[in-house]
C-alpha cells in the first residue's frame, strides 16, 4: 500500500506538471492569483498561498488538465486525493509518512464507495457524470486523516459528502469542454469542506449513504452495496488491486477508449 501511494503521488504530480503549459492550467492559475492571500496552503507552480479549499480546488484542476491521470470505475482518484493530501497536509504540518498514509486511505475509501462499478450505474437524471461523483469521498477521507478528527466527526464528514457532492453534467465530456476540470476541482474542494465542517462539530445524517433518499438511491438508483464497501475493511486493500478496472494512462485519453488507443 505504501509503494502504491508513492507511485500514485508521483504519477499525479507528473500529470500536473505535464499539463502546466495547457490553456486550462493557465486560466486556473489566473483564478488562483485572484484568490491568493497569506493562507495555510500553496497553489502549485506559482507558490502563492491560499486556503486549503481554494488550493485543493485549483491544484485538482491542474492535475486533471490534460486527462492523463489514473482512471478506474471509481473515477479519477488522483485528482481528488492528491490535491487534498498536499493542501491539508501543508496546513496541518503533516509528515511525509502521514501524507502517504492519507493518500492510501483516500484511494481505498473512494474505491469502496464506488464498489467496483457502482459509479457507472446511471444517475437518476440520466445526465450525471457518475464515475466523478465518488471523488468527494476520496478528498474528504484524505483530509479527515490528516486533520486527525474523531471517529464521530469522520462519520459526519462522510455523511456531508452525500449532500455536498455533485456528479456534474456529462455534457462537457461529450462536447469536449474543459468544464470537466471544474467538476473534479469542486469535488475536491467540497471534500475538504466536509472535513472542516465536521471538525467544527456539525452533525450529519446517519443514513446519508444508504437511506431511502440517500447517496446511492439519489445518484445511482440502487441500494448501498454495503458488503462491497465494508467487506475486509482494514484487511484487504481494494485500491491496491491493479486489474482491468484501474489503469495508469500511457496516453492522455478517457478510460473508455484507452484500450483502443493502446
Amino acid at each position: 500500500a505504501l509503494a502504491e501511494a508513492r507511485i500514485r503521488l508521483i504519477d499525479g504530480l507528473a500529470c500536473a506538471i505535464a499539463g502546466a503549459g495547457s490553456g486550462m492550467t493557465k486560466l486556473a492559475q489566473k483564478w488562483a492569483g485572484r484568490m491568493s492571500f497569506e493562507g495555510t496552503s500553496r497553489f502549485w507552480f506559482s507558490g502563492t498561498r491560499g486556503s486549503m479549499q481554494d488550493c485543493a480546488f485549483a491544484n485538482s484542476v491542474f492535475l486533471h488538465s490534460i486527462l492523463h491521470e489514473d482512471a478506474s470505475v471509481y473515477g479519477h482518484p488522483a485528482c481528488n486525493v492528491i490535491p487534498s493530501a498536499l493542501a491539508v497536509g501543508e496546513a496541518e504540518k503533516s509528515t511525509g509518512a502521514e501524507v502517504l498514509t492519507a493518500i492510501a486511505l483516500g484511494y481505498e475509501i473512494q474505491a469502496r464507495i464506488a464498489a467496483r462499478g457502482t459509479g457507472f450505474k446511471p444517475a437518476g437524471s440520466g445526465g450525471g457524470r457518475g464515475p466523478a461523483t465518488t471523488g468527494i469521498f476520496g478528498a474528504a477521507v484524505t483530509a479527515i486523516r490528516l486533520m486527525k478528527i474523531t471517529p464521530q466527526q469522520a462519520k459526519n464528514a462522510i455523511a456531508f459528502c452525500g449532500s455536498l457532492c455533485s456528479s456534474g453534467l456529462e455534457e462537457p465530456l461529450i462536447v469536449g469542454s474543459f468544464e470537466r476540470c471544474i467538476q473534479v476541482g469542486q469535488l475536491t474542494r467540497s471534500g475538504v469542506l466536509a472535513a472542516e465542517l465536521a471538525w467544527a462539530g456539525i452533525e450529519g445524517a446517519d443514513s446519508a449513504l444508504d437511506g431511502e433518499r440517500g447517496f446511492y438511491a439519489t445518484y445511482f438508483g440502487t441500494d448501498a452495496p454495503v458488503e462491497a464497501i465494508t467487506g475486509g475493511l482494514g484487511e484487504i486493500g481494494s485500491s491496491t488491486v491493479i486489474d482491468a478496472t484501474y489503469m495508469y494512462k500511457p496516453y492522455p485519453t478517457a478510460a473508455l477508449n484507452i484500450g483502443a488507443t493502446w
